[in-house]
């Protein structure tokens, strides 16, 4: 019998078609391959398809998203700026007007304060999308059935414990980069100063204790599982709805960048209707200590008290404060988050194709020299 044999198994899935090598004991097949069961229980090696590419690592994956979201985060940092001082600073701020809080920031405090806080949310951006990306990928898998398909809920509960697990990783930076957007120039005789990250992190910490760190941390749980379940899903969902269009009419072709960079600015947009009023009382809560908050904002002892004292004192419109420069935030933010994550999937993907084919030809060699 020869000591190997290989079989084409054309007749299969695309995900399962390729070449199985079935070598005798002590051939060596490439690492890249995936050992399985074969032939009545013999050990067997599977080479993918040409035509599929193969899986992305976690690493990979941590840092396709680490890039996607530190891409994404200056191109909507001033907006970011209005939407906070609103939503924290309440009916009575200059901030109510998006475009009138932009003029009024960049005459009062010049045009470094539009991008108050940045630093902290790259640096807490990358490690977040990171993570985020990856858990999703892998909650995904775990969820999906036996042809590889997730359904819709199953990607809003991917989606949520996705974002769970990026918000226990990175919140404390969260809560530094709402201080510093917080700060204003103009009136820092009236407020806690903060000169940085580094001195952001003492202050708390010697003030409020390291609880401080975490401030606001429930509704923010709560309020990513809604934001990322329903992200994702509106996502993925418009994504297999655009690829059944173009195979409809006609049109073979692979998403382009522009497809996902309008696709993620719709799933954005429809998921930070769904999670805002979680966010205004987040972001309320993170303020709510007495060294920490400005002086037209109320201490709030719990995410219930926060929330019923601002429909009380301000009306529940007051939840939605701030909605329009967050949506002309989100759209942009998650368009280019989704085109930017997906582009640099496809860049890995293609690398590790690359690597799988290059080490075919020497793994038949050496096999076929024990023949």
């Amino acid at each position: 019998m020869s000591s190997l044999q290989v079989e084409v198994k054309s007749h299969l899935s695309p995900a399962d078609a390729g070449i199985r090598v079935v070598p005798d004991r002590g051939t060596v097949c490439p690492t890249a391959w995936t050992e399985c069961e074969y032939d009545q229980g013999r050990r067997s090696w599977r080479m993918p398809s040409q035509h599929t590419n193969p899986p992305l690592t976690a690493l990979q994956l941590v840092m396709c998203g680490a890039f996607a979201g530190t891409i994404a985060k200056p191109v909507v940092s001033p907006l970011d700026v209005v939407r906070t001082r609103s939503q924290v600073l309440g009916v009575h701020s200059h901030y109510n007007n998006l475009f009138g809080a932009i003029q009024r920031i960049y005459r009062e405090e010049g045009p470094k304060a539009l991008f108050k806080g940045n630093g902290a949310a790259c640096l807490r951006l990358a490690p977040y999308s990171g993570t985020k990306f990856m858990a999703y990928e892998y909650y995904k898998s775990m969820l999906a059935d036996d042809n590889g398909k997730v359904s819709n809920a199953g990607r809003f509960i991917a989606g949520g414990a996705a974002g769970i697990s990026a918000v226990l990783t990175t919140y404390p930076l969260e809560v530094v980069k709402v201080r510093l957007t917080l700060q204003n120039s103009a009136t820092r005789p009236s407020s806690v100063c903060y000169n940085g990250i580094g001195d952001c992190v003492c202050k708390i910490v010697r003030h409020e204790g390291f609880r401080g760190l975490f401030g606001g941390i429930f509704p923010t749980l709560v309020g990513e599982v809604v934001y990322e379940g329903a992200v994702f899903v509106a996502y993925e969902q418009l994504k297999d709805s655009w690829s059944k269009h173009l195979r409809d009419s006609g049109k073979q072709r692979e998403l382009t960048a522009v497809d996902h960079l309008f696709l993620g600015s719709i799933a954005g947009g429809c998921a930070q209707l769904a999670a805002y009023p979680l966010d205004v009382v987040r972001k309320r809560m993170m303020m709510a200590s007495k060294a920490g908050t400005p002086a037209a904002s109320p201490v709030y002892t719990s995410t219930w008290h926060c929330l019923s004292s601002m429909i009380r004192q301000e009306g529940w419109l007051s939840l939605y404060r701030g909605t329009g420069a967050c949506l002309l935030k989100i759209v942009p933010y998650a368009a280019v988050m989704f085109a930017a994550y997906e582009q640099a999937k496809g860049c890995f993907a293609a690398y590790n194709a690359y690597a799988r084919d290059a080490s075919f030809v020497p793994a038949m060699s050496s096999m076929n020299a024990h023949q």
